[in-house]
């Protein structure tokens, strides 16, 4: 997964760590045992609130990518 453009309002973070799989809602026998994964953390600017906006790019098919944009709303 790459971060095309960062939000203007805060920092996109993509770490690589173990979690719990979920599979579009279906329930499985594997989902209580984490496995790689890649996750992606946002941090607002100090004292910023409202809306913020970001794209990702990430591999799906053999040789396929697909990009994101992501909004996020910021609360105080």
């Amino acid at each position: 997964m790459n971060i095309v453009a960062q939000p203007k309002h805060g920092r996109l973070e993509i770490v690589h760590e173990p979690l719990f799989p979920k599979l579009d809602g279906k329930v499985s026998k594997c989902e209580t045992v984490k496995v790689n994964g890649v996750v992606g953390y946002y941090t607002s600017d100090p004292g910023y609130t409202g809306t913020d906006r970001l794209v990702i790019r990430s591999p799906y098919e053999e040789g396929k990518t697909e990009e994101g944009v992501l909004s996020v709303k910021v609360l105080r």
